[in-house]
């Protein structure tokens, strides 16, 4: 016996609904939860789903997803409720992100000011705009505190000298970017930063910045730094609806839609942890549970590195009369680094990058397949958003992999829908300048 159910997911422009068909004992479960899954990352976690099916099914299937260990991997939680159509009002889901409490400072008319803070793992960058454009006099940065006791007094500080010789009662608000998530203003988890996790970092900064300082009491945002940068590139690029992917030791990503960001019901959509069939390259776990092909295992610098050792291997196999070139014995270096002590650097998927263009095969291979891989990502998004334009940042889409992107998206025709990809250089300001943004705009 097969049983059919639809499931009602809300997108960031639309709504989709996808058919599964469950085997006989829903042996086929940890498969659905998966591809659930990915909506789920990127919509924002525990995301409700509208369910049409037998009311029995559903509470089966509910069933089996709290008690799945491939669940129990992924978080303490389960990340989806299947809801039975019967039992909702409407098949719409909520995607309003909460709306913020407090005071609301505006200047009318003339100059007024936000403030961006880019917090890193070693240093914490800060820019001012004025009426949305950059003071280029007020960039500055400190070394990022690691003690809690120093935080926010460092971060009142590191204000006050951004905002010097400007007229601190025009302040507008100040946006904060962090390489984690937040919830009401309470820092919930960053890994490299663990002083700072449980930190009410919105109400203090704006208490001592009003106490010590002078400045009236504005308000304070934190949000995830690949969301802003996805806002940064949206305003700046003027592409209203845009998807943005950090590309790093990580794939991050950033959903904006009419220049807002789209945050999903828990605030953490655009996370890109996506398992779509047809990915290429080595299927390595991800930290996000998914085992057999996720995004960021297999487009990030550390996915292309992994790759490229299998493919290296290969090429030396098949190869093994040819000359070598100095070239070649880099790239030796790293696959045998890489496969005998799993150690890979920083410096490997830009050395991979500059082979690629010098014709190394292997090295180009592996590029290719990874701007497939994207244009795969691409064309599935586009189908669940509508969105067009779909911009990159970071070093590794620098070289090669921009380029074919484009050759990518012609030969699937998806040029003819009026998709766009776009490659930015990471200025040294562009982290705390989407900050300020996205002060600026949820004040607006």
């Amino acid at each position: 016996m097969v049983n059919k159910i639809k499931v009602l997911i809300s997108g960031v422009n639309r709504k989709i609904t996808k058919t599964f068909y469950l085997e006989n004992k829903l042996g086929n479960i940890d498969g659905i939860i998966s591809e659930l899954n990915s909506y789920a990352n990127l919509f924002g976690q525990n995301m409700p789903v509208v369910v049409e099916g037998n009311p029995k099914t559903v509470d089966s299937l509910n069933h089996r997803i709290r008690t799945s260990p491939y669940v129990s991997r992924l978080l303490s939680r389960p990340l989806i409720k299947l809801i039975p159509v019967s039992k909702t009002k409407s098949g719409g889901v909520s995607l309003n992100r909460r709306k913020k409490v407090g005071v609301k400072h505006t200047s009318r008319g003339g100059k007024v000011y936000s403030v961006g803070i880019d917090v890193g793992g070693t240093f914490i960058k800060c820019l001012v705009l004025r009426n949305s454009i950059p003071v280029s006099s007020s960039f500055t940065k400190i070394v990022t505190p690691k003690k809690r006791g120093d935080i926010v007094l460092n971060l009142a500080k590191l204000v006050d000298t951004a905002m010097l010789g400007l007229d601190k009662q025009r302040l507008r608000g100040i946006g904060i970017g962090i390489p984690g998530f937040a919830e009401n203003g309470r820092i919930e988890k960053l890994s490299n930063l663990t002083a700072w996790n449980g930190l009410e970092l919105e109400r203090s900064l704006s208490k001592i910045l009003a106490q010590d300082y002078g400045y009236p009491l504005v308000n304070v945002w934190i949000d995830n730094d690949a969301n802003l940068a996805g806002l940064r590139n949206a305003v700046r690029l003027k592409k209203p609806g845009s998807i943005t992917f950090t590309v790093g030791t990580g794939v991050g990503g950033g959903i904006v839609s009419n220049y807002k960001i789209f945050h999903g019901i828990t605030g953490a959509a655009g996370e890109m942890h996506l398992r779509i069939t047809g990915f290429e390259g080595v299927k390595d776990a991800c930290t996000c549970g998914i085992k057999d092909g996720c995004i960021e295992s297999v487009c990030s610098s550390r996915g292309i590195v992994l790759s490229f050792t299998d493919e290296w291997f290969e090429f030396v196999q098949a190869n093994s009369g040819s000359k070598s070139k100095s070239s070649d014995d880099v790239l030796s270096k790293i696959a045998v680094r890489v496969r005998n002590t799993g150690v890979i650097t920083n410096k490997d998927c830009r050395e991979i990058d500059v082979a690629a263009q010098k014709g190394c095969v292997p090295a180009k291979k592996v590029m290719y397949a990874t701007a497939k891989n994207f244009v795969i990502a691409i064309e599935y998004l586009y189908k669940l958003t509508g969105i067009k334009d779909y911009i990159f940042s970071g070093g590794v889409v620098q070289g090669l992999l921009g380029e074919y992107m484009r050759k990518e998206l012609s030969f699937r025709k998806l040029t003819q829908c009026g998709i766009k990809t776009f490659i930015v250089s990471d200025a040294d300001t562009a982290g705390a300048e989407g900050a300020a943004l996205f002060a600026w705009t949820v004040n607006s």
